[in-house]
């Protein structure tokens, strides 16, 4: 049974190395500048060797590209200054192999500011190439009942997009996001961080996010004058000590799952007990006191 352990053992480490061989072999880049105009340097990184050609594919005919630097495993180069803004697809040619493409000023989706929303609901997508100038994205959201989302270009840059989700989400679907910012090459993108629908609600509080209408104790009221679930009223005169009456609404409202504690107009006056001992007041020159 031992060797024949070893003799399994040594097969998989055997096929991990033919498949890690392979990749290395393989003409590959791992890395390159994510964003870059007309005219300026995109740096290049991954397995090929200090004689490789770096080619360019803007909308027209594959071209060569300028070097600027290069060596083993890397190469700088610079974009045309003629080629127009958009979506660059490069790859390199090494030995007569050519590398997979990478794309230079691909919308990059991150992450949500939210992982859930309701349907119809508000939320941020944050990431890098979102929406380059004079661009008009799509977020689209992909499963049952996905689709367009709606951007706010006017709350929307490179950085971020405001968007409201589709009404048609389904509530309990998780669903992957796809984003393109309209400029091309590269089409869609999938945002690293999938989102969860939940039930539609009430923003009752106005917070602009997709989990508001979770927040949905705004119905459990406590008049800290005259609820009736309080043993302790409040005043409101400015003279009667009313922190002991709504503490106790503040207390009773967590118990009760949340709620909204209610102040009606009026001056409230705070008075906390036990704590550290205030120190004697000293009568100081000119009528002046000093506490502790």
């Amino acid at each position: 049974m031992k060797h024949c352990f070893i003799r399994i053992l040594l097969l998989v480490l055997v096929a991990n190395y033919s498949s890690f061989s392979s990749a290395l072999a393989q003409t590959i880049i791992l890395n390159a500048s994510p964003t870059a105009q007309p005219g300026e340097a995109v740096s290049l990184q991954g397995n090929f060797s200090a004689k490789a050609k770096p080619y360019l594919s803007a909308g027209s005919s594959p071209a060569p590209l300028s070097v600027l630097t290069q060596g083993v495993g890397h190469v700088t180069v610079q974009l045309p200054s003629t080629v127009g803004a958009g979506v660059y697809q490069l790859w390199v040619e090494d030995g007569g192999k050519r590398s997979p493409s990478v794309y230079v000023n691909q919308a990059q989706g991150m992450h949500f500011d939210s992982p859930e929303v309701a349907p119809g609901g508000r939320l941020r997508l944050f990431g890098r190439n979102l929406r380059p100038a004079g661009s008009a994205p799509q977020v689209r959201f992909v499963g049952a009942g996905g689709g367009n989302a709606e951007i706010d270009a006017s709350q929307s840059d490179a950085y971020s997009l405001r968007l409201k989700a589709p009404a048609s989400l389904q509530p309990g679907v998780t669903y992957q996001v796809l984003v393109s910012n309209g400029l091309g090459g590269g089409s869609e993108t999938t945002v690293e961080q999938p989102i969860k629908a939940i039930s539609a609600g009430t923003d009752y509080f106005n917070l602009g996010v997709g989990w508001a209408p979770k927040i949905d104790f705004y119905g459990n009221v406590y008049n800290v004058q005259n609820d009736g679930r309080l043993t302790r009223k409040a005043i409101g005169n400015g003279s009667n000590n009313d922190q002991p009456a709504i503490q106790e609404a503040i207390d009773r409202a967590a118990a009760d799952g949340g709620g909204v504690v209610y102040l009606p107009a009026g001056t409230y006056k705070l008075t906390y007990g036990g704590g550290r001992r205030r120190r004697p007041e000293h009568a100081q020159p000119g009528g002046g006191a000093r506490g502790g």
